[in-house]
C-alpha cells in the first residue's frame, strides 16, 4: 500500500510539463508530503475533462455516498487498488471503463525493512519533473471527486528499494497517458498496461527516518 506521495511541482511546472491549465488555479499549493492517510487533495486529469487538471481527494468513495470521508477508510482503506481487483471485481471493472484519470506527482515514498528497521525512501522520475500515475475515479452527488491510485506488480527497480511487499504505482508515460484516458481503449488493453508496465525512467534517494520494528 502507498500512503505518502510527493509534489514539489510550482503549478507552472504542472501546466507546462501537461500543457494543461488549473480549473482553479488558486486552489493549487506545493505539498512536499501529501498524507494518504489524512483528508489529502490531489491533482488529477480525468476521462470527462480531459481539457483541465482538477482536483480529487484521495481515496476512493462510493458515489452515493454522504458520510464522512474517514469513517470509510477506516473500515475499507481504497487509497490503492490493485489490477488483481479490477480483475475479480465487478463494481471495480466498471470504474476502470467509465472513470480513469491522471494523477500528477514528483515522487512517492516506499519502504523497505531493514536490520530490523523501517527505512524510507523518496522515488521520483530522472528528469526532476511532475508526472502521472494511473488512477480512477467517483464524482459524489455534491460534485467533489474522489480517486485512488492503481497498483501493479512491482518492477525489479521498484523491488531493490522495497520489500515489504510487491506492488507498486502504474507510472504512465506521454504514450500511455493517452491510452489511459481514451474513452475508446480497450479493457483488455488497459489490463496489458498494468501487467506489463512501461519501464519508467526513475530514481530514488534515502529519506534520512528510521522507524524501529
Amino acid at each position: 500500500m502507498y500512503y505518502k506521495l510527493l509534489n514539489t511541482a510550482t503549478k507552472n511546472d504542472i501546466e507546462e510539463e501537461f500543457n494543461l491549465q488549473f480549473q482553479f488555479p488558486n486552489l493549487y499549493k506545493v505539498e512536499n508530503i501529501i498524507e494518504g492517510l489524512k483528508e489529502s487533495v490531489l491533482s488529477i486529469i480525468t476521462i470527462e475533462h480531459k481539457n483541465y487538471i482538477s482536483y480529487g481527494i484521495w481515496g476512493l468513495l462510493p458515489k452515493k455516498y454522504n458520510g464522512n470521508w474517514s469513517d470509510f477508510q477506516a473500515v475499507t482503506n481504497t487509497l490503492n487498488i490493485d489490477f488483481k481487483s479490477f480483475k475479480a471485481d465487478a463494481k471495480y471493472r466498471k470504474i476502470l471503463r467509465r472513470r480513469r484519470c491522471l494523477i500528477i506527482v514528483t515522487g512517492f515514498i516506499t519502504t523497505v525493512l531493514k536490520n530490523g528497521k523501517l527505512e524510507y525512501y523518496y522515488v521520483n522520475n530522472i528528469f526532476k519533473k511532475p508526472f502521472a500515475l494511473a488512477g480512477v475515479y467517483n464524482r459524489l452527488e455534491d460534485g467533489f471527486i474522489t480517486c485512488s491510485l492503481v497498483t501493479v506488480k512491482s518492477s525489479p527497480f521498484i523491488r531493490t528499494i522495497q520489500n515489504i511487499n510487491n506492488r507498486m504505482p502504474l507510472f504512465l508515460g506521454k504514450k500511455n497517458q493517452n491510452l489511459w484516458l481514451d474513452e475508446d481503449t480497450p479493457l483488455e488493453t488497459l489490463f496489458d498496461l498494468m501487467k506489463f508496465p512501461e519501464d519508467y525512467p526513475l530514481t530514488y534517494q534515502k529519506k534520512n527516518i528510521t522507524v524501529e520494528v
